[in-house]
């Protein structure tokens, strides 16, 4: 019994140290790695959970598939075996038909002759008065009679044969049904409890591996407390001792050059600095003021050059106007007189066309030589 319980401690002991080893390595992990250790989450480790994870998916769905693909393959089979039974019991039916008719042409063939079984003439025993054989009369027919009856008695025993060994394969297929369905049943049934125990092992390393996420999650909380606390604090002490906020004067030179201040540490001008820049001021407002007022003048120049040069332009416009109007007036007149003119040629030139008529001695110069 002590034993046991030394045992027992020994294991959790042993539990206890691969825990410390395992806390030591991430802590390790972390501190060598700026982004974990920005982000408190050591990737190594959850990176081998997804793959994990991602492996025990790929083998539940290749789990499935193949399950499906059993399922499949049994209802295939039974299918077969119903299209199976199904074609014996259409042949049975069949030859049980033939059968039947068999018999009954058999039966008929007993009771009526064809023409090709007519039975054989009777011989002739005597004379026509003896009367020792009727006409239509069959000697024949116990003979007939007895092997009909052993023929009857055969098929009868045949037949009960026949429906003893059909019989007894319907009771052989019925058997053979009950074990394939009794087998395909139980197949069915193991496919299911594995599926359900796979799904039951599954559920079981869900909730370790979110024990695991739980507890993961848990040290980084405590972990990013920690970081946080100690981040404060240096921060706090920062700000405390900082020249920032103590406004050390020296900060405001850069080290570049002594006439330059660093902007985030500037904290204001020195009365002198401020009096230069009055100054300064005072002058450019100066400046600014002569220079709009030399600006005014040249500006009133200009406009006065502009109302010459505009009063020069009109008087222009006005000779130059007259002129054109003259000009006008003169080619005006001209074209009356030429107008004037071509009228009186035209006047003159009718007149002598109309009054220079044609005498006999001008037609009378036509035909006078032979050339």
């Amino acid at each position: 019994m002590f034993g046991g319980v030394g045992l027992a401690n020994e294991k959790e002991q042993q539990r206890i140290e691969r825990r410390r080893r395992d806390e030591e390595e991430r802590k390790t992990r972390i501190l060598q790695d700026p982004k974990s250790l920005k982000m408190a989450v050591d990737t190594d480790f959850l990176s081998e959970q997804m793959r994990q994870k991602k492996e025990a998916k790929e083998a539940e769905r290749r789990r499935e598939m193949e399950e499906a693909a059993a399922l499949k393959n049994t209802i295939a089979y039974m299918e077969q075996l119903e299209a199976q039974k199904e074609r014996e019991r259409r042949e049975q039916a069949a030859a049980i038909k033939n059968y039947n008719r068999t018999q009954s042409d058999l039966t008929t063939l007993g009771h009526t002759f064809p023409k090709s079984v007519q039975p054989a003439p009777l011989p002739d025993l005597g004379g026509t008065s003896g009367l020792r054989v009727m006409q239509g009369e069959d000697p024949a027919a116990t003979e007939r009679a007895r092997r009909q009856a052993a023929q009857q008695r055969e098929w009868a025993a045949q037949q009960v044969a026949e429906k003893e060994e059909r019989q007894r394969r319907e009771r052989e297929e019925q058997r053979m049904y009950a074990e394939r369905t009794a087998q395909m049943d139980q197949t069915i049934f193991n496919l299911e409890q594995q599926q359900y125990l796979a799904k039951q092992q599954q559920l079981i390393q869900d909730r370790e591996y979110n024990k695991q996420l739980a507890e993961q999650k848990r040290e980084r909380e405590t972990q990013a407390k920690l970081t946080d606390t100690f981040n404060n604090a240096e921060e706090l002490k920062f700000h405390a001792t900082s020249d920032f906020l103590t406004e050390n004067p020296a900060t405001q030179i850069s080290v570049n050059s002594p006439n330059r201040v660093v902007p985030y540490a500037y904290k204001g001008m020195t009365p002198e600095q401020q009096e230069a820049v009055r100054q300064e001021r005072d002058q450019q407002i100066r400046a600014k003021e002569e220079q709009r007022r030399r600006e005014a003048e040249e500006q009133r120049r200009w406009d006065q050059a502009v109302q010459q040069q505009e009063a020069l332009l009109a008087e222009r416009e006005r000779i130059l106007s007259s002129r054109q109007r003259e000009v006008l007036q003169r080619m005006q007149e001209e074209n009356l007189r030429a107008a004037q003119d071509a009228k009186e040629r035209e006047a003159r030139r009718n007149q002598q066309l109309k009054s220079n008529q044609p005498t006999e001695s001008y037609f009378s110069q036509f035909g006078t030589s032979a050339r």
